[in-house]
């Protein structure tokens, strides 16, 4: 008997999804050969990459953030979250009074978030900003101590790393911010 053993990624869409997606490809008389999912492309990075494991890849993308967990050079487990960068262009312009096309200039080049110690030193409109930015981010900080815990529960050791891609990582001091907030050293994904 051979002790081999098979892994599998598996990605589930809704057929009414899929179909208009492969619609659009049929449409444009562009058919391919092979579809694949994010899953699978983190997956190869996984499987190539010198980092060490365990780790969270956090993908904060623009509608949403997308969390990989990797332990032994295997993604192992991934969760979603709608913390991402509409929500902040959304809050941006609401909170401001902007078009959503100016908070989404703001935010790219002067978005940022503040540790605790940092509060004391900006001015109020600083500060004000910055506890903005922290609101939008709690929900998140939550959900990833909460996945952070069940990856531990599951797997008897905890994460070494957090690694931030998409261009809702480019907020400034966003891995320091989420070092001291989730207690596990977090900086950018360099590839």
């Amino acid at each position: 008997p051979s002790n081999k053993n098979t892994q599998t990624i598996t990605s589930l869409v809704r057929k009414e999804e899929f179909d208009s997606f492969y619609q659009e490809f049929v449409e444009s008389n562009f058919l391919p050969h092979i579809l694949t999912s994010e899953v699978s492309a983190y997956q190869s990075f996984a499987q190539t990459s010198p980092l060490e494991g365990p780790y969270l890849i956090l993908d904060l993308g623009h509608s949403t953030s997308k969390a990989y967990f990797v332990h032994g050079h295997q993604v192992v487990s991934t969760h979603l979250s709608y913390v991402a960068g509409t929500v902040i262009d959304q809050v941006i312009a609401e909170t401001y009074q902007i078009s959503i096309p100016e908070a989404i200039i703001y935010k790219h080049q002067n978005s940022y978030l503040l540790n605790e110690k940092q509060m004391d030193k900006v001015s109020d409109e600083q500060k004000d900003f910055a506890l903005l930015m922290k609101q939008v981010f709690e929900p998140m900080i939550q959900d990833i101590k909460r996945w952070e815990m069940g990856h531990r529960i599951s797997y008897n050791e905890g994460l070494k790393n957090i690694y931030l891609t998409g261009g809702t990582a480019n907020i400034k001091n966003i891995s320091n911010y989420f070092t001291e907030n989730i207690g596990i050293k977090t900086s950018q994904l360099k590839t």
